[in-house]
C-alpha cells in the first residue's frame, strides 16, 4: 500500500482537507470492497457495482430509450436554440460514470465547499450554450414551481468525459430542491417568460426516474446479508471497514507530517 500512489487527488507536494477526506475514503473503500466480501459493506458494495455495470454497458439511445435520459430545447432567441439532456447524477460513481472522474471530483469539491447538499441532476448543453441563463432554470412538482438559486447551478465540465462525451458542449449539475422528491415525478424547466416573470412561459421535460436506477438508489433490492449466497451474518465486517478507513487516514497524515518536518530540517 503505497500512500504517495493509492490515496486519490493527494501528492507528495501540497494537499488539502477534501483531497484528505475524499482520497482516504476511495481508499478505504477499495480496501474494503477486496477483503471484505463476506461483510455487509461488502454484499452492499458488490451489488452497487453490478447495477452500475449495467448502466455503464448501455449506449446514449438506450439510456434515452429507458427513459434514464430525457431530452428538450428551448429557443433563446429567433434563431438560437439551446438544447438539454437531463439524467439523475445523485450518486459519487454514477456522477463520475456520467461526466467523468475530474469533472465530478470538482462538483464535489465545490459542493463541500459551499456546504451544499441535496439530490444532483446533470444538465448537458449543445447549441447556443453561451445564451443559457441560470436564473430561468427551475424545478417543477405538484403544481410547484421551484427556481434555481444562487449557489445551486454547478459548472460540470465540457463534456469531454463519461456518457455524455460527444453529446453536450456543455454540463451544469443542479442541486435539487429539498422539497422535491426525485423518486417521484419531476419537471425540468426553462422559463422563457419576460424578465421578473420568466416562468409565465416556459419548456420543460418530464422526468421520472426508472424503476431499476430508484431501486438501486433508494431501494433494499439487494438480498439481506445473512441469506444472500448462503453466508452466515457477520457483524465483524462493518467494524472491520472502520478500522481500515481509520488506518488509511492514520497513515496519510503521518505521511503529511513526516513531509512538513522534513522540509523544516531542510530548510534549517
Amino acid at each position: 500500500f503505497r500512500l504517495g500512489e493509492d490515496v486519490e487527488a493527494i501528492s507528495r507536494a501540497t494537499i488539502s482537507s477534501w483531497a484528505l477526506a475524499r482520497g482516504a475514503r476511495n481508499a478505504a473503500r477499495r480496501v474494503a470492497e477486496i477483503y471484505l466480501t463476506r461483510s455487509d459493506f461488502g454484499i452492499d458494495a458488490s451489488y452497487e457495482i453490478s447495477a452500475l455495470l449495467e448502466i455503464e454497458q448501455k449506449n446514449w439511445e438506450a439510456l434515452l430509450a429507458e427513459g434514464f435520459i430525457k431530452e428538450f430545447s428551448t429557443a433563446v432567441d429567433d434563431n438560437s436554440v439551446l438544447s438539454f439532456s437531463v439524467m439523475y447524477m445523485g450518486h459519487g460513481r454514477l456522477g463520475e460514470m456520467l461526466i467523468g472522474a475530474r469533472d465530478y471530483s470538482n462538483v464535489e469539491r465545490v459542493l463541500s465547499e459551499r456546504g451544499a447538499e441535496g439530490n444532483l441532476l446533470l444538465l448537458g448543453m449543445r447549441g447556443s450554450t453561451a445564451r443559457l441563463q441560470q436564473r430561468r432554470l427551475a424545478l417543477a412538482q405538484g403544481g410547484e414551481i421551484y427556481p434555481s438559486t444562487e449557489g445551486s447551478i454547478l459548472f460540470a465540465g465540457t463534456g469531454s468525459a463519461g456518457k455524455l462525451s460527444g453529446s453536450a458542449s456543455l454540463a451544469v449539475a443542479m442541486v435539487m430542491d429539498a422539497s422535491v422528491d426525485p423518486q417521484q415525478p419531476f419537471r425540468v424547466v426553462y422559463g422563457t417568460g419576460p424578465e421578473g416573470n420568466e416562468f409565465a412561459s416556459r419548456n420543460d421535460v418530464q422526468y421520472t426516474m426508472p424503476p431499476g436506477l430508484a431501486e438501486f438508489l433508494f431501494g433494499a433490492a439487494n438480498p439481506a446479508p445473512n441469506t444472500a449466497m448462503g453466508l452466515a451474518q457477520d457483524d465483524s465486517g462493518p467494524r472491520l471497514a472502520g478500522l481500515l478507513a481509520l488506518l488509511v487516514v492514520g497513515l496519510t497524515l503521518l505521511l503529511v507530517a513526516g513531509t512538513h518536518i522534513k522540509r523544516k530540517f531542510t530548510r534549517g
